[in-house]
């Protein structure tokens, strides 16, 4: 028998300690309950029973630690268990370029100039740039859109669509 999914496994045990397997509305657990679900979730990566692909997780100890932001993660993003929401990130795109070898560079480069460093502006316009460019595009169908707002997109090229950079939220502090 093959080892369950990580949210298979987290369903399993969730349904397990709740004593039901159909959760109409989003699942809140109480301190104990999640201490159970937990419980039951360290044992079944140690016993293997759930698949773990990480090479970093193989003590209990590590186990430990992994498994309370596992159960969050699938409870906020599993439909079974949140109600049959689709899943909205708070920050989404926060994490555009995390993974880029490049803008990690440049970044390291920057810690290691010191503040007056005249080649610091230099490092600091390679990282805007880098940035810029890994930043996801959205394409707006402008002929889609009501006439009478069409234009407030931009240009469009001849198939209709224009192409722009998504603009990163900015948070307004509110008095």
């Amino acid at each position: 028998m093959s080892a369950l999914s990580q949210r298979a496994g987290v369903f399993a045990a969730i349904a397990a300690v709740l004593g039901r397997s159909s959760f109409p509305q989003a699942v809140v657990l109480t301190d104990d309950q999640k201490e159970q679900v937990h419980a039951i979730l360290v044992e079944e990566f140690v016993a293997g029973r759930i698949e773990l692909k990480s090479a970093n997780i193989r003590t209990r100890e590590a186990i430990i630690k992994y498994v309370p932001g596992l159960v969050n993660n699938w409870v906020r993003k599993d439909p079974n268990l949140n109600g049959n929401q689709k899943y909205q990130p708070k920050n989404p795109g926060s994490r555009t370029g995390s993974g880029d070898e490049q803008l990690k560079n440049l970044k390291a480069l920057l810690a290691t100039l010191p503040s007056g460093d005249p080649n610091r502006k230099a490092v600091e316009d390679a990282i805007q740039a880098r940035s810029a460019e890994l930043v996801p595009k959205l394409t707006i169908q402008v002929n889609a859109l009501p006439e009478h707002l069409r234009h407030l997109a931009p240009a469009a090229d001849d198939t209709g669509k224009a192409v722009v950079a998504k603009q990163p939220i900015r948070r307004v502090a509110t008095a």
